[in-house]
């Protein structure tokens, strides 16, 4: 039950609405709410430090843009995106991450990690390792 007015009035929005409301993304609200991050305020740049207890806080890394530049909403949009996906593969002087992939073209984890499961069903892609150490190479 929220006990402030603020508590109230944010308990009445929607996630898009509070970010939208806040300027901010919807990935910094819910890693300010279940983690205590430090964000770069998209205002001025400047760090906001929000402690959880007595956690050390961590910084947000830098990503390239997200959804905006990827389109994976239709058939030819997620074909170009995997054929993406795979020539960075293919290019990567050795294994990579699927964050180092990111870091090139984009998009979300999520668009990443379709693509790559994509390529992995097809036998185009082999993987190795778990979690954040999982590392992608040709097949």
């Amino acid at each position: 039950m929220p006990n402030t007015a603020l508590e109230q009035l944010v308990s009445q929005l929607t996630l898009n609405e509070l970010a939208s409301k806040s300027n901010r993304s919807v990935e910094q609200i819910v890693s300010f709410a279940f983690a205590g991050t430090t964000t770069t305020s998209p205002r001025n740049g400047t760090a906001n430090n929000r402690p959880n207890g007595a956690e050390a806080t961590r910084v947000a890394t830098k990503r390239a843009p997200a959804t905006s530049e990827v389109d994976t909403r239709s058939a030819a949009g997620r074909k170009a995106f995997e054929a993406s996906v795979y020539r960075a593969v293919a290019d990567a002087p050795g294994k990579i991450s699927a964050s180092q992939i990111r870091d090139q073209l984009g998009g979300t984890a999520l668009q990443i990690r379709a693509a790559l499961n994509r390529l992995i069903e097809d036998g185009r892609v082999n993987y190795e390792g778990k979690a954040r150490g999982t590392r992608y190479s040709l097949a």
